[in-house]
Formats: C-alpha cells, sequence, structure tokens
C-alpha cells in the first residue's frame, strides 16, 4: 500500500500534541475547542445543520469554561461557593446557586451559569454574551432543535452567524487569533484524493 503523502497527515502535529498536553488540561481546552469547531464546519458542509449546531453550542460552553479556568483558576464543575464570593461574584448569584445548583459548598455550572459568573467578575467574555441578544437567541435555537428539547430544525444560516460569533469571541477576547487559527488549520481533517 502507497505511503500517505504530507498533505494528508499535515494534522499529526495536532493530534500529538493534543495526546501529549493532557498535564495542562487548560491549553488542551483550546484543542478541543478547535476541534469541535472544525467538527462543526464539516457537518455545516454536509448539511447536518442540527449536528453542527450542536456542537457550536458545546464550543460556546467551552469557551466560558476555558475562561474560567485561564483568568480565574475556577473550574465549573467544582467551584466552591466561597471562591466566588471572594472574587466578587454578586450575592444574589451566590444566593441563586446555594438553592439552584450546590451540592453542599460547591457548584456545577452549565452554559449560561459559566457566562453569568464572568459577567459577574467583569470580564469581556462575559459581558459580551450577557449583551448579545443575538447569541441568546441563536443558541434557543439549538435549544429547540431534533437533538435538544424540540423539534425545529435548525437552518444553515442560524449556524452560520453562530460560528462568525464564535470566531469573533475567539479573535477578540482570548487574544489568541493567530495561535488558535493555526490550531483550527492543523486540526482539520485531511481530504482524500480518490481516483
Amino acid at each position: 500500500m502507497k505511503q500517505l503523502g504530507k498533505e494528508y497527515s499535515f494534522n499529526k502535529e495536532f493530534l500529538c500534541d493534543l495526546l501529549h498536553k493532557s498535564d495542562k488540561k487548560i491549553e488542551k481546552d483550546l484543542y478541543f475547542l478547535a476541534d469541535l469547531l472544525n467538527n462543526a464546519k464539516r457537518r455545516l458542509k454536509e448539511e447536518k445543520f442540527d449536528d453542527a449546531m450542536a456542537r457550536l453550542y458545546r464550543a460556546v460552553e467551552l469557551m466560558a469554561q476555558y475562561r474560567l479556568k485561564s483568568a480565574y483558576n475556577l473550574p465549573p464543575h467544582d467551584i466552591s461557593l466561597e471562591q466566588l464570593e471572594k472574587l466578587g461574584v454578586s450575592s444574589q448569584r451566590i444566593s441563586y446557586f446555594k438553592e439552584r445548583k450546590s451540592n453542599g459548598s460547591k457548584v456545577k455550572l452549565g452554559l449560561y451559569d459559566c457566562y453569568l459568573v464572568l459577567d459577574d467578575l467583569n470580564d469581556d467574555l462575559g459581558k459580551m454574551f450577557s449583551s448579545s441578544n443575538k447569541m441568546k437567541d441563536l443558541l434557543k435555537e439549538r435549544n429547540e432543535s431534533i437533538l435538544a428539547h424540540g423539534l425545529k430544525p435548525v437552518k444553515k444560516e442560524k449556524v452560520e452567524e453562530l460560528l462568525d460569533i464564535i470566531i469573533e469571541c475567539i479573535d477578540t477576547i482570548f487574544k489568541k487569533g493567530k495561535k488558535f487559527m493555526k490550531l483550527m488549520e492543523l486540526s482539520k481533517f485531511p481530504k482524500l484524493m480518490v481516483d
């Protein structure tokens, strides 16, 4: 069997880095984010819009989780209420988490919760999310899709809009535009040319 050329093995670097970054879990999240976005783009090209939207929803959540971990050292699935209080999260939010989200003194945050905490911390990503009705409306599209809680098919335009917003967030908020775009390029699936 003929060995594959460079044009088919360019993503080896990405895969190796992903495997070996297990000790750097925060950095690894960026690799998963790049992979999720490329996956969503492939589903978009295949016209599997509900599937693409589900992946983008997870990407939006992962961005917030990455931001909480990297900027504030807050693991979103194991945050203590005391940590949130010390960082200045509003007392209203702390009360809400105590009542609905806590397991003793720990809190597990979902997508919206992560963004609410970031907003309370006056973080740019949190502010961007809280002021963007467009992003919230697009996330509602996912919630109403058959792959979430509804039966309404997702339209191509909605997937494209959310993808654009996510790329804008990564570029402006994380200030990792070039580095992240390199990860996106490296994590693409190679296309095999079949005769």
